[in-house]
């Protein structure tokens, strides 16, 4: 492993990095990726916790590094980056540099013909573990022409290419009253797709046919409970990350389904049980966007607010203005109010 820092070069002993001058390796700073919104659970790359980067690199007498792409990364808990052999600027090369990160996708990426962008092929993006990841990509970093030295590194600005959905689950029941979600789905989503930056307006092409409830990895199986306290409520949170799509061409289209379990958190007598389905109004699922849906389950809901004491909720009447009070022309004040002095 090869450091490019300067505290590390200074403090290696290996030949190979003390026989290129400091200013003329080829060094990568510290990455910038763009800020989501909103906060979720799905798995999430941002410039604090990003570790590596697979880099594409050429210059006017082709591949720079001896792999292609290049795999860079963070080194231990600091903000400086490396990579294993280091390479030379070559002068008056031009150079350029363009990255993804995220997961190691292998021969499904490649660079184009413009050695300025990426092309993505078969990219897999559904709920089982392995295929749940923040693919990131940084358009070309180009160095035209290189000196011997005096370059400067080379700095990326990473953007999301998937979307974000998440799905919170409140409870809508007193501070006592605990609601059990279980077998939690999302599904009718395409989870196969393809992406060619290199494209004018690029987006994502998918090459599969949405999955069913039946089959979805977009699933939680495990018994949460969401509560609702004054101090700490806590909330059933349930997220991933997909391909960007339209979820349908339709008004409205059933794309969730989970079972609740009413509780009292006291006596732990059962309220009630019902399984639920939720369709989703059409919308186009950007790259870079994160969507939050919110289910509140209520006693209405459940269908149990008639059979215990339940309120509404309580309506107060608007304040009404005086209309008799009127203001004294000759001291702008309300007239009839006496000053005592």
């Amino acid at each position: 492993m090869l450091g490019v820092a300067v505290a590390a070069l200074s403090s290696c002993s290996n030949n190979e990095v003390l026989d290129i001058a400091e200013s003329n390796a080829i060094k990568f700073s510290n990455t910038f990726v763009g800020k989501p919104t909103r906060g979720v659970t799905a798995p999430e790359l941002t410039t604090d916790n990003l570790k590596e980067m697979y880099v594409f690199a050429s210059n006017n007498d082709g591949q720079v590094f001896d792999d292609n792409p290049k795999l860079v990364y963070r080194i231990g808990e600091t903000n400086e980056w490396g990579y294993d052999n280091l390479v030379a600027w070559v002068a008056n090369k031009n150079y350029n540099f363009v990255a993804y990160a995220g997961k190691d996708l292998g021969e499904s990426v490649e660079d184009n013909d413009d050695k300025k962008s990426l092309k993505f092929s078969g990219i897999v993006v559904n709920g089982d573990k392995d295929n749940q990841f923040d693919l990131l990509y940084s358009n070309t970093v180009e160095r035209s022409p290189a000196t011997v030295d005096g370059n400067h590194m080379i700095d990326f600005t990473f953007d999301h290419l998937l979307s974000m959905v998440q799905f919170t689950l409140k409870s809508g029941f007193g501070a006592t009253t605990e609601v059990k979600i279980t077998n939690f789905k999302f599904y009718g989503v395409k989870t196969t797709g393809s992406y060619d930056a290199s494209q004018e307006s690029p987006a994502w092409t998918l090459t599969a046919t949405a999955n069913t409830k039946d089959d979805t990895n977009f699933k939680s199986d495990a018994e949460e409970t969401a509560q609702y306290k004054a101090d700490a409520t806590k909330d059933v949170i349930n997220s991933w990350v997909i391909i960007p799509q339209k979820n349908t061409d339709s008004d409205k289209v059933e794309m969730v389904k989970f079972t609740v379990n009413v509780v009292d958190g006291e006596s732990k007598a059962q309220i009630g049980t019902k399984d639920f389905t939720a369709k989703i109004p059409s919308i186009t699922w950007e790259k870079g966007y994160r969507y939050n849906y919110i289910f509140t389950i209520t006693p209405e809901q459940m269908g149990v607010a008639d059979q215990y004491i339940t309120f509404d909720a309580p309506k107060v009447t608007e304040w009404d203005d005086d209309t008799n009070l009127t203001i004294d022309e000759d001291n702008s004040s309300t007239s009839g109010v006496e000053f005592v002095e």
